[in-house]
């Protein structure tokens, strides 16, 4: 392997992805080697039960329709296969020997509480450690200033100007309203084929393996 490739590491539940998720991808190809995607399995900590509730197969290919076609990128699925969460240190042990990885994370991981400690120093498994060894490729997003005496040591920024997130999509479909400027298409027919995010289960099963 190359040890000098640089990899970034975009985790997150993309549930569902938006357009937003795919601008991040776009900024990270032009700095990186390669962008891994990486949606998460089942979280045991999350404060976001809907993660749980979305099978896992559409969350895989909802993630395949929204950052197919990059150059650089690919999108991996071994924590949807598996059904469990791999945390941060433990990917950083089974992928340092392809290169150099850099974590993804918002403005909102990075951003000190009352003790000026970041989301990360505060609830990841080793995170103090990690806050100081990482690289990490930080996301600025709204409603997060970006606070420069607080950012970890090995970090770089990027700044997308599109702020959809998943939370929103989501309530835009329980409501019954268009999502077409926030998804990518083949993600918003997959919403609607399989009748997601409105209290049901999918209708039929999808013609797709893990």
């Amino acid at each position: 392997m190359n040890k000098n490739k640089r990899i970034a590491l975009y985790g997150g539940a993309f549930n569902p992805p938006t357009r937003a998720h795919r601008e991040i991808v776009e900024l990270l190809i032009p700095r990186f080697d390669e962008v891994w995607v990486i949606p998460c399995g089942p979280r045991p900590d999350t404060d976001k039960p809907e993660i749980n509730d979305t099978d896992p197969i559409d969350r895989a290919m909802m993630a395949d329709f929204a950052f197919r076609g990059f150059p650089k990128s690919s999108v991996k699925l071994f924590d949807l296969e598996n059904n469990t969460f791999t945390r941060n240190h433990v990917v950083e042990e089974m992928f340092r020997h392809c290169g150099e990885l850099w974590h993804v994370v918002g403005t909102d991981h990075v951003s000190p509480n009352n003790d000026g400690l970041s989301f990360i120093e505060r609830t990841w498994e080793q995170g103090k450690r990690l806050w100081q060894e990482l690289n990490f490729a930080v996301v600025v997003r709204s409603g997060y200033p970006l606070r420069t005496r607080y950012l970890p040591s090995h970090h770089e920024l990027f700044y997308p100007s599109r702020r959809e997130s998943s939370s929103f999509v989501r309530e835009r479909v329980s409501r019954r309203e268009a999502i077409s400027e926030l998804v990518m298409p083949e993600v918003g027919a997959h919403i609607e084929r399989y009748n997601l995010y409105r209290g049901h289960r999918r209708l039929s099963p999808a013609p797709f393996r893990l």
